[in-house]
């Protein structure tokens, strides 16, 4: 039963083993406190800590876990302020708190401040998820983009074909502009290992029609490479030229997040 909720929900395992949840709550709590490492702390040296949402209405884990090992979990609580990080420092000592060499981080405050209050000397390193979401979800800057693409195509008046069939030898008709740019989402946003070849056909006639999506889809990956860097010491000056670009590329969306300077450069700037 423990093996099964590590892998299902707890109805699927209630329905075919005949248990409750209760029983299932019980059962896991057993077999985690037997299994427990009580030496999962010991040795950490680079770490990351971000936040998980479990139940409805809002309701987060804060999660740290060890990136030598493979980003195995080795310490959760309840919430995600910076009170629960500061807990998670306090049952790692002063001597444990000492030996970390750097802590991978979200763009938000509340773990910066456990971190700042509890381990200064540690490095603090932006988590590149929520870099890259900067430029495609957070503030929306190729979401924004394309809406208003998709807007301005919609407008496009396209002449109504007659009644009757067409003649064999008659132009094919116009494409529907705007129902083409709205399903160009998936596309833009992922990564480029990922795309389908629809959707790598659908980049390249971005590119030869010159669209302002298909810029917006260079500096996002412009962005993503900042993570690809063979030589971690260049990232500084990547990301100063990437900042530059975004500043000067005159797509509104990205204005802001090329400004966004001290926010992003905060923890990449330790990438070297």
């Amino acid at each position: 039963m423990a093996w099964l909720a590590q892998h299902t929900d707890k109805t699927t395992i209630g329905k075919l083993l005949r248990s409750s949840w209760e029983t299932i709550d019980g059962i896991v709590q057993r077999v985690v406190g037997e299994q427990l490492n009580s030496k999962r702390l010991d040795g950490l040296l680079r770490i990351g800590v971000d936040e998980v949402s479990y139940r409805k209405g809002h309701r987060f884990l804060t999660v740290v876990a060890d990136h030598d090992q493979g980003a195995r979990v080795v310490w959760t609580a309840e919430g995600r302020n910076s009170k629960v990080l500061e807990d998670f420092y306090d049952e790692l000592g002063d001597a444990g708190c000492a030996a970390l060499q750097a802590i991978l981080l979200d763009l938000g405050g509340a773990y910066q401040k456990a971190t700042n209050a509890k381990a200064p000397h540690v490095r603090q390193c932006a988590d590149p998820f929520h870099v890259i979401k900067l430029a495609n979800e957070a503030n929306e800057a190729i979401e924004a983009t394309r809406r208003v693409a998709w807007n301005q195509a919609r407008q496009q008046t396209v002449a109504k074909r007659g009644r009757g069939h067409p003649r064999n030898d008659a132009p094919p008709p116009p494409r529907n502009q705007g129902r083409w740019v709205k399903h160009t989402r998936w596309a833009l946003v992922k990564d480029p290992a990922a795309l389908k070849p629809s959707q790598l056909d659908v980049l390249h006639k971005l590119r030869r029609s010159g669209s302002v999506l298909y810029r917006c889809w260079q500096l996002k990956e412009g962005l993503r490479d900042l993570y690809r860097l063979a030589d971690p010491a260049n990232a500084p000056a990547h990301l100063e030229w990437w900042l530059r670009w975004a500043c000067r590329c005159r797509i509104p969306a990205f204005l802001g997040v090329g400004e966004g300077e001290s926010v992003i450069s905060a923890g990449v700037e330790q990438l070297s």
